[in-house]
């Protein structure tokens, strides 16, 4: 089991490799960035994040962090540049407002998983004909639906094809529902 433990000092940092613990020599630090390395790898190259007993200093734990969410806050900065769509009706792309609140809101969640140690699910970002920011994940027969505006964040989570008995929706705003609808996601 390996463990980067919290630095204690911005010149010191102890590395346990299973009850062999090492400093900040150059071969440490190679091994730091090895685990690191592979930490990041790991988290993007599918759609797990780090569980288990992995422990990485803030400044690691940041790096994973944001290369986890890069590629998704890329995808939704990309909405604003949609035109009108017409298929049926008249799509709009969200608005920058819509865009910076589900910049934080989708950074809040990664945050709260991360902080939780529970895994992460890349979401497939779309726009709504309302023009909100869509977020969707799947886990099986369960699905979740996340539709943010500039203001506000609302959910429809789904278990199967009855609209009466296997769907329901609320608000998504506060961080112990999102909490709750995650764990729901991948029970």
């Amino acid at each position: 089991m390996i463990q980067i433990e919290k630095e204690k000092s911005p010149y010191t940092r102890a590395i346990n490799l299973g009850g062999l613990t090492t400093g900040t020599s150059a071969s440490s630090e190679r091994l730091r960035e090895s685990v690191l390395s592979s930490a990041l790898e790991f988290s993007c190259g599918s759609s797990s994040f780090l569980t288990g007993n992995t422990f990485l200093s803030q400044r690691d734990f940041r790096k994973v962090f944001e290369r986890t969410v890069s590629d998704t806050l890329a995808d939704i900065s990309k909405l604003v540049t949609l035109q009108s769509v017409k298929h049926n009706y008249d799509a709009l792309p969200p608005t920058w407002d819509s865009v910076a609140h589900a910049h934080s809101w989708i950074q809040q969640l990664l945050w709260d998983i991360m902080s939780l140690r529970k895994e992460w699910i890349k979401p497939n970002v779309t726009a709504s004909e309302d023009g909100e920011v869509v977020f969707e994940w799947w886990n099986k027969e369960k699905k979740l639906t996340i539709y943010i505006d500039d203001r506000h964040a609302e959910y429809i989570k789904v278990w199967g094809i009855n609209i009466n008995s296997e769907m329901s929706d609320g608000s998504a705003d506060s961080i112990s529902t999102c909490q709750s609808l995650w764990l729901w996601l991948i029970s």
